[in-house]
């Protein structure tokens, strides 16, 4: 498999649920399931990328069939969840997020006596990414297969101009406002800067209309 061809963080994961690898009696190969659609990879062309990785390692072997099956972000959630709750859940599901591995808690299968038993080397990876995939009372859930980097651009300039301090440039850090109070850098508080950064013609911010802007600016 060919890891240049996938941009993004390819979690694999086993589902308890469905570990158990199903043979599939017309070529007597193994069928493992790969579900995608709970993060980004069905954004552009990725499924197409995804499923040449799938020809290729289908076509390097005769043990094993690899099935591709792609879910647009929207329905992912509630086919993965029906899935499991029918007992028919796939093998593989990535690439996925934070979001997606906390919302089926005690579905991964914990991998890590299949890692010691293969001695399957993970030094290929950044020890904080396998940690990541690394919960308490649930064990080793994932293996990063690649890098999918998220970033946020911003115009330094209207900061500047409205005395604001820059977003945080480390993932999990506050947002820390012109007063040192920290806010959580989620949505909420893009929105709230981005309604003090908004003016009209007459040079009034979003504020003017009834946003309580002493939420970022005090």
């Amino acid at each position: 498999m060919q890891k240049s061809k996938l941009m993004f963080v390819f979690l694999i994961v086993g589902l308890l649920a469905a570990f158990s690898f199903s043979a599939a009696s017309a070529q007597d190969k193994v069928q493992i399931r790969w579900f995608v659609g709970l993060g980004a990879g069905t954004d552009g062309d990725l499924p197409e990328q995804q499923q040449a990785v799938v020809d290729d390692f289908n076509a390097s072997q005769n043990d094993i069939e690899l099935v591709l099956e792609v879910v647009d972000n929207a329905q992912a959630y509630t086919v993965l969840n029906t899935e499991i709750a029918a007992g028919n859940a796939p093998d593989i599901v990535g690439p996925m997020g934070v979001r997606a591995r906390a919302s089926f808690p005690g579905a991964w299968l914990d991998l890590s006596d299949l890692i010691a038993s293969t001695n399957y080397d993970l030094s290929d990876f950044d020890p904080a990414l396998v940690d990541f995939y690394h919960l308490e009372d649930q064990g080793q859930v994932g293996i990063p297969f690649a890098v999918y980097p998220y970033f946020m651009m911003y115009n330094k300039d209207l900061f500047d101009e409205a005395d604001l301090p820059y977003p945080p440039a480390n993932y999990g850090d506050p947002y820390v406002d012109a007063d040192g109070n920290e806010h959580e850098w989620n949505l909420d508080t893009v929105a709230d800067l981005a309604k003090v950064l908004t003016v009209d013609e007459s040079g009034n911010d979003a504020t003017m209309d009834g946003f309580d802007n002493t939420k970022i600016v005090q």
